[in-house]
């Protein structure tokens, strides 16, 4: 099993995430897809501690059913969660991911773009422009 503080963080985290989509979604954001993400980071990292606390072997991963069901190896009664975390679970992570890392590779980019990056290269152009209109 699964040191005590090491389960409290993941569901920490996953109150954490919980908590702000729940807060967004109740001020009406028009923010909806975020909001859905943050309450499908929540449900992972609950399954997580759930599967950290009996020491569950699982693979680093997003897919919500996948981790269901190593739970539900352990304990049956998480197959009644199926539906829900199917319905959390478009693959978004991996689609997202797979079309994130073929751009990048089309564009020749090899690390994530910073807002520092993003900053200075707007200051860049402008300079370029302001020059132009002297």
């Amino acid at each position: 099993m699964a040191h005590k503080l090491l389960v409290l963080e993941w569901l920490y985290k996953a109150e954490q995430d919980f908590g702000f989509a729940k807060v967004n979604l109740e001020e009406e954001w028009e923010y909806f897809d975020q909001i859905c993400l943050f309450f499908h980071q929540a449900a992972e990292k609950f399954l997580k501690a759930y599967i950290v606390k009996f020491g569950l072997r699982f693979e680093k991963q997003h897919d919500l059913l996948k981790l269901l069901k190593t739970c539900s190896h352990y304990d049956p009664s998480f197959k009644k969660l199926q539906e829900d975390c199917r319905f959390l679970n478009p693959e978004a992570y991996s689609r997202a991911k797979k079309i994130r890392d073929f751009v990048k590779k089309k564009l020749g980019v090899t690390r994530e773009i910073t807002l520092e990056e993003l900053k200075k290269e707007n200051e860049r152009i402008d300079r370029i422009l302001r020059k132009r209109e002297a």
